[in-house]
């Protein structure tokens, strides 16, 4: 039997482009945890305790945020009941989503080039520049960049099914694949758009009209999913939209124009000369400060959309093609304001966006060399510079993809190029911190030191809350006045929480704060009762998924005031959630804060009482109550 030698059945680029990501992205299965994995998946026990449930997946990925993403959620629920915390299978996912992503877009392009002569070897070359961009590098290394790889890969697996002629079958597949992109990332809602520049793309001459009577099936199979979508968002969430989404919205976006003219430059050049300026984080107040300076990228940023819009309304290709990277792009170039976290954008929320430039950009090749086939030297300039994007983009994807194997390397290298950014100082120090070995803490001690002298004597608020849990670990005494100082005098701190204007983020860290500073008045001065005061406080900062950290504080604290009843209950209530993150890790932490608070207020034997408590919760063969 004869195989086809039509491009979407020749398997040898799927191949490459399989080879391509592996070779790139392979070394991630060895890396870790990082940055925000604790946050997002690895402190929430709701996502490891039992069996999957609707009410652990269908909330807020972060508490008070209107970022609704179930289906990501539901995936790292199953990977960790699985195969507990072993980040080798997360990573492992991440890859086999990007390795899907890159096929689904040469298959698309396949189809949208079909008319041209070398369609096949114009979408390879588009889902090799995107493959290799160093912008894909966060998205892939990081398992939180989970978001976009999966919603990007759903959609466009709906994009290539709509490309066919439409049946029952296919437009119930497009609704399936158009609602689990919109519940793993928002962003899944662009399918529709994206799908209509596809489809005027792969047909220039036909009319829009014609263009939306073939579309129609699966664009209403879009509206009913995206229907369904703020159904299930609004009984996750509570409400269906952004808050405060409005005329008011749309007039602040006005006055921000600074912002969102200064991201729409920053987006556009990353795509193009991403290799210098790779970071996991890009301070708005920087950006803002090099916009004002160098308003002539802007001005290039500005002439090229104007530039794409004007032969997109000639129907060019590769201009309707270029409107999808701008249609991608518009969710988070900060007019309307979600929540920028002083950050100009994400080099991840290029994901989605890079695919309709690599189809763009491959379209602009192949029109150059239709109405120019005699032209030779455009077609070698343009495969020399392409041919040495791609080496360059291989060498700067590999490199950066490897500083994401751990939280100290990610951030060590950040902190030798923005030393002076909050989040970047205070992500360093914390990985320093725990990092074993001599040299590592001699290494901590002498940042902490230099820290100090800058600042005049004193450290800053945040470096304080990193030094203080390290002397906490290390049982020092002096990480009690620390805390204490923090505690008592840092009034603003505590009047925003009792007013409700601090960010989650921040209730977090305090949450943090609290507790820490409750163990060190039981494991110093035997102070129980200001323990309980400050750890009750932390308890209700603690978000939801998280309040291990408090309750076997709370456990131990009980115990020692000599209420054995109430302390078993509390740990009956909670068995499922200790025993979700780390039971024996848990017990160890309990068994010690008991010893400890026990020499403090000098009873005799405290290793025995200690052990005496554990064994009392250990013997307990009730199952916890609900």
């Amino acid at each position: 039997m004869r195989i086809s030698s039509r491009p979407l059945f020749v398997w040898w680029p799927y191949s490459l482009l399989l080879v391509v990501v592996a070779g790139l992205y392979g070394q991630s299965l060895g890396f870790g945890y990082v940055w925000d994995d604790r946050a997002l998946f690895l402190d929430n026990t709701l996502l490891r305790e039992g069996s999957w449930s609707w009410a652990a997946v269908a909330r807020p990925i972060l508490p008070d945020t209107p970022y609704f993403r179930p289906l990501v959620l539901s995936t790292w629920m199953v990977e960790m009941q699985l195969f507990q915390l072993t980040p080798l299978y997360s990573h492992a996912v991440n890859v086999v989503l990007h390795g899907i992503s890159t096929c689904l877009l040469f298959a698309i392009a396949c189809r949208v080039f079909e008319r041209y002569e070398g369609a096949r070897t114009a979408a390879l070359c588009a889902a090799l520049l995107y493959t290799v961009h160093p912008c894909l590098a966060e998205g892939v290394a990081w398992i939180s960049g989970r978001f976009d790889l999966l919603a990007t890969a759903l959609l466009l697996a709906g994009c290539s099914v709509a490309l066919a002629p439409a049946t029952v079958v296919r437009c119930a597949l497009v609704a399936v694949f158009a609602l689990g992109a919109m519940l793993s990332k928002e962003t899944g809602v662009l399918l529709a758009p994206l799908l209509v520049l596809l489809t005027l793309a792969r047909y220039p001459a036909a009319s829009i009209a014609a263009v939306f009577r073939g579309l129609w099936p699966y664009l209403l199979a879009c509206a009913v999913a995206t229907a369904v979508y703020f159904v299930l968002r609004s009984q996750g969430l509570g409400f269906a939209s952004y808050a405060e989404f409005g005329l008011a919205q749309v007039v602040d976006a006005m006055m921000r124009y600074e912002v969102w003219l200064r991201t729409l430059s920053f987006y556009t050049f990353m795509a193009f000369v991403p290799f210098s300026d790779i970071s996991p984080r890009h301070d708005l107040l920087v950006e803002m400060a090099s916009f004002r300076q160098h308003a002539a990228a802007l001005g290039v940023a500005l002439l090229l959309l104007v530039a794409v819009v004007g032969f997109a309304l000639k129907r060019r290709a590769w201009a309707v093609l270029w409107l999808g990277f701008y249609v991608g792009i518009f969710p988070v170039l900060g007019i309307f304001v979600i929540n920028t976290g002083e950050t100009i954008g994400s080099e991840r929320f290029l994901y989605l966006p890079l695919t309709m430039l690599a189809l763009a950009l491959a379209a602009l090749c192949l029109d150059i060399r239709q109405r120019s086939p005699q032209r030779r030297d455009i077609v070698m300039l343009t495969g020399t510079l392409g041919a040495g994007w791609l080496a360059m983009s291989l060498f700067v994807t590999y490199t950066v993809t490897s500083m994401w194997e751990s939280d100290l390397r990610l951030w060590s290298w950040q902190y030798r190029t923005n030393a002076g950014n909050t989040l970047v100082r205070t992500a360093y120090l914390a990985a320093l911190s725990k990092t074993q070995g001599a040299a590592a803490e001699k290494q901590f001690k002498e940042e902490i030191e230099r820290i100090r002298t800058v600042h005049g004597g004193q450290l800053p608020l945040n470096v304080q809350i990193v030094y203080s849990g390290y002397l906490l670990e290390k049982n020092d005494p002096e990480s009690l006045l620390y805390l204490q100082g923090m505690v008592e005098n840092a009034p603003n701190m505590w009047r925003g929480l009792q007013r409700g204007e601090t960010s989650q983020s921040d209730r977090v860290t305090f949450s943090g704060v609290l507790a820490n500073y409750s163990q060190a008045l039981m494991v110093f001065e035997g102070d129980l009762v200001n323990a309980r005061k400050y750890l009750l406080q932390a308890q209700n900062l603690a978000p939801r998924g998280a309040e291990y950290q408090v309750v076997h504080q709370l456990i131990a604290l009980e115990y020692l005031e000599g209420n054995k009843a109430t302390a078993l209950a509390l740990y009956r209530n909670h068995a499922g959630m200790l025993q979700a993150y780390n039971l024996r890790k848990m017990h160890g932490a309990m068994g010690t804060l008991v010893a400890y608070t026990c020499l403090r207020k000098q009873r005799p034997h405290c290793e025995a009482y200690a052990q005496e408590f554990l064994d009392y919760l250990r013997e307990d063969v009730g199952q916890p109550s609900r």
